[in-house]
């Protein structure tokens, strides 16, 4: 793992890249959610970095639907006549952030010699889950994914980006990413617990890019922890597989609305990574 020493923080201007999701990269995670966690998921966020923001705004029933029309039609014109409103079930997802400092492709990065210059950085994967349980059994599942967490402000970031003065294939900054809403811890997880190295994270995505190719400025969210608002037992998930689509999406968004650990307004959502940095927003 690396220290802080070995090396140093530069202000975080995100240039104009593609952010690479990836998720289930940690073991917690993976039990929490009831998923199979035998590979991580990859999938694009639309949204850009958004620097230190004061705030973040809870997405209308309108935007959502919106986004969920843009991949099932038929879905977006049945959904709003089940929930009145659309309920956004807002989430929070800390992670560490790698941003690409050079070009590479999926070749450059078949032995540890290819591993390029990286910057890490401190985000918060905020997610409307009720567009992801939207994706439940269909065959586009991630687009819907990349749909729940592409709003608009949906990717607050840390004002700092810390660059290892020797690029690792297997070292990650040695901090703890945490998360506190309203005060209260919600998550608190070593970057150790990934179960991914870099190398193998940049791998993974540079098979999903166009070419096979990844720039520089190009960023990789990197997963979360354990703690995020929504849980679903692995039995649930299971059960959910026997029964109709639409009963399911029903259900895991009805059955959600009165959860207290879904971010709503007025409510103040803080992330740390020790020397990474902290950042903390309102939710309107």
């Amino acid at each position: 793992m690396y220290s802080f020493a070995d090396g140093t923080l530069t202000p975080f201007q995100p240039q104009a890249g593609r952010v690479f999701a990836l998720g289930l990269t940690y073991a917690d995670h993976i039990r929490e959610t009831g998923e199979k966690g035998d590979k991580p998921v990859i999938f694009m966020k639309s949204c850009v970095p958004d620097v230190t923001p004061a705030s973040v705004s809870t997405p209308d029933a309108a935007a959502m639907v919106a986004a969920i029309a843009n991949i099932d039609s038929t879905l977006a014109k049945w959904l709003p006549g089940r929930f009145s409103p659309l309920p956004a079930l807002l989430d929070y997802e800390v992670e560490l952030g790698m941003v690409l400092l050079d070009d590479c492709k999926s070749g450059d990065l078949a032995t540890p010699a290819g591993m390029p210059r990286v910057g890490f950085f401190l985000a918060n994967d905020i997610t409307a889950r009720s567009v992801q349980v939207a994706g439940q059994g269909s065959e586009r599942r991630l687009d819907f994914w990349a749909a729940s967490k592409s709003l608009p402000g949906f990717l607050p970031v840390a004002n700092q980006v810390w660059c290892p003065a020797t690029p690792s294939a297997d070292k990650l900054p040695n901090v703890t990413l945490k998360t506190l809403v309203n005060g209260e811890l919600r998550q608190s997880a070593p970057t150790s617990n990934i179960i991914y190295s870099p190398l193998q994270m940049l791998q993974l995505v540079s098979q999903s890019a166009p070419g096979g190719r990844l720039r520089a400025g190009d960023i990789i969210l990197t997963g979360t922890p354990a703690g995020v608002a929504m849980s679903v037992p692995r039995w649930k998930r299971l059960l959910g597989s026997l029964m109709p689509r639409r009963t399911v999406i029903e259900k895991g968004i009805g059955g959600s609305i009165n959860n207290p650990k879904f971010l709503r307004p007025g409510d103040t959502l803080q992330v740390s990574a020790d020397w990474l940095g902290s950042f903390s927003l309102s939710i309107r």
